[in-house]
């Protein structure tokens, strides 16, 4: 053991010495030389040792070293996955979002297209009456005859009957004014008797008339309907396709190309 060889070391040097004040060299330079021996080995297994502890130390700054490491990159990959967590949770989130929004306007659709095939129905109903009679609005003679005596209302009522039973409104010029001079009064009075008799204006109480007869005309002639809107809007009074495309929405709630599309459907 290391104790022993320090204790044979102390012990050659201590013989060296005596030997060497003896006198006795021989004796002296043979402890000598067990002591440098065992000195060197004794030197050489302390470095050895130095070695040792210095590559013992040097592992163990490298291994803690990667376990630094180790644990950095287990903290960036916790980063990582709680970013990515939060990234899923955000398009879960948006893409729930999402899909409530395409079931409401799917729904709303639905709603649409039940509401349009209702109106659909209802003024497909309402152009079958209109192909079988005349259309003659409902027209009512005030008994109170204001400014307007009661022989004139008359005359002017029967006389826009009359008109309406010629079809008048489709012409595309027609105005209050000139409407006034084919019954041989002034407007005032006939505005006025349109408003009463009609509970109309005279734009509404003209458009009314031309749309009831496009409709009627969709559902008594099937050749009507594979006209072009812009001729349809011609041969029904309108002086511009974009005035009958507004006037038809607003009289039956559909557009023009979707009644004449569901009309043509039923038809196939």
């Amino acid at each position: 053991s290391a104790h022993t060889e320090n204790y044979a070391l102390t012990a050659h040097e201590n013989l060296r010495n005596t030997y060497s004040a003896l006198g006795k060299y021989k004796e002296a330079i043979s402890h000598n030389e067990a002591y440098l021996v065992l000195r060197d080995s004794l030197d050489n297994e302390k470095i050895k040792q130095e070695i040792i502890a210095i590559t013992e130390k040097y592992e163990s700054s490298k291994k803690q070293l990667e376990i630094e490491q180790l644990n950095s990159q287990n903290s960036e990959n916790e980063l990582v996955i709680q970013a990515q967590r939060s990234k899923l949770w955000i398009a879960g989130t948006i893409l729930g979002s999402l899909l409530l929004l395409l079931g409401g306007v799917y729904y709303f659709y639905l709603q649409q297209k039940r509401q349009r095939h209702l109106l659909f129905i209802k003024n497909s109903e309402l152009a079958k009456e209109l192909a079988t009679k005349r259309t003659t609005p409902t027209s009512r003679v005030k008994e109170e005859t204001q400014s307007i005596d009661d022989k004139k209302r008359i005359v002017i009522h029967n006389a826009i009957s009359q008109l309406i039973k010629e079809e008048f409104y489709l012409d595309t010029q027609i105005t209050l004014a000139i409407m006034a001079k084919r019954i041989d009064t002034n407007t005032t009075y006939l505005s006025k008797i349109i408003n009463e008799d009609y509970e109309k204006t005279f734009a509404h109480f003209i458009n009314e008339l031309r749309l009831s007869h496009t409709l009627k005309s969709l559902e008594s002639n099937p050749n009507y309907r594979n006209l072009t809107i812009d001729h349809i809007a011609e041969k029904s009074g309108f002086a511009s396709p974009s005035t009958f495309y507004n006037a038809f929405k607003k009289y039956t709630g559909l557009t023009p190309s979707y009644y004449i599309k569901k009309r043509l459907s039923q038809s196939a």
